[in-house]
């Protein structure tokens, strides 16, 4: 197994890069090859961070590494996570959150959020910080999300902000939540819905 590239184990272990990406990663296969070879895999998965394959950054945290693997595969997505772009980055914040619970890394996932990346890639940031604990910088950046220019950012980002208002992430249950930010040419009225939820989750923060 240690003398395959990354690609190869990928296509082996998750399948299809295009159905990966279409219905989400099944990490049923994957565990079962590190279950029988976990140092093989994690070799792989550290080629998988080399090339900053954000599916290599997801894969760590759906196995239960050893002390010493945690540690040495915290050190590398440190370093990769705060040098990165894009999707990877959003995605190494995230298991850096799962493996160490330290939530100063979603400023990771905001700066993904606020940056010069494609409309794909702020949807998931958007939801990824739904996976971190609100804090007012959080709180600040979602509702900058819910003003992007692209509808499903704006989707995604309200979704979130309910979650730090305490409420169930369903856009569609709030009375003119969805009318307001579906609406692609009135921006006045996407800033009207991001302040309401804004300080509704502010004052939830401080309750």
């Amino acid at each position: 197994m240690s003398e395959q590239t990354w690609s190869e184990f990928r296509l082996t272990a998750f399948g299809e890069p295009y159905m990966v990406w279409h219905d989400g990663p099944d990490f049923g296969e994957f565990a079962r090859l590190w279950a029988a070879d976990a140092p093989g895999v994690e070799s792989l998965l550290r080629l998988g961070l080399d090339e900053q394959d954000a599916l290599a950054a997801e894969a760590l945290g759906e196995i239960a590494l050893s002390d010493g693997s945690k540690a040495a595969f915290v050190a590398l997505l440190a370093g990769s996570a705060t040098a990165s772009s894009g999707g990877y980055r959003v995605r190494a914040a995230q298991t850096l959150h799962q493996l160490t619970g330290n939530e100063h890394w979603s400023a990771q996932v905001v700066a993904v959020l606020l940056g010069p990346d494609f409309w794909t890639v702020h949807l998931d940031a958007a939801r990824a910080l739904a996976t971190f604990a609100p804090t007012a910088e959080l709180i600040t950046a979602v509702a900058q999300g819910m003003t992007d220019k692209d509808y499903l950012v704006r989707y995604h980002s309200a979704n979130t902000m309910l979650h730090y208002c305490g409420r169930p992430m369903d856009v569609y249950a709030v009375p003119n939540l969805f009318d307001r930010i579906a609406e692609d040419t009135k921006p006045k009225l996407w800033s009207l819905a991001a302040a309401e939820l804004a300080a509704e989750a502010l004052i939830r923060l401080h309750s």
